[in-house]
């Protein structure tokens, strides 16, 4: 999204809809689209889970939040923990996790 106020609307909506979780069928199926050529105009649509697509969005937010600890304690020199943003199964390889 390119428009901060349509996205916040968007996220206010969704937080909304998805309310406290206990009302929501995480077995649903959805189609997830991605762009998977960029030669082609619409997205191909591949089928899903609301709860795997919410998975998704929540490991994906990890990455971001990688680059915005990077922003943070690089250039703004807040005292973020060193694993703010690394995904669980990375911590999990180097030994830091419950296998490791």
């Amino acid at each position: 999204e390119t428009d901060p106020r349509r996205a916040l609307a968007a996220s206010r909506a969704w937080r909304a809809a998805i309310g406290d979780g206990t009302d929501l069928d995480l077995a649903a199926p959805v189609d997830a689209g991605f762009a998977l050529d960029d030669a082609a105009a619409d997205d191909t649509p591949l089928p899903s889970t609301l709860g795997r697509e919410l998975a998704f969005c929540a490991h994906h937010a990890t990455h971001h939040f990688f680059v915005a600890g990077l922003i943070a304690k690089g250039h703004l020199g807040a005292p973020l923990p060193d694993d703010v943003g690394r995904a669980p199964s990375t911590k999990r390889h180097e030994g830091g996790g419950a296998a490791g």
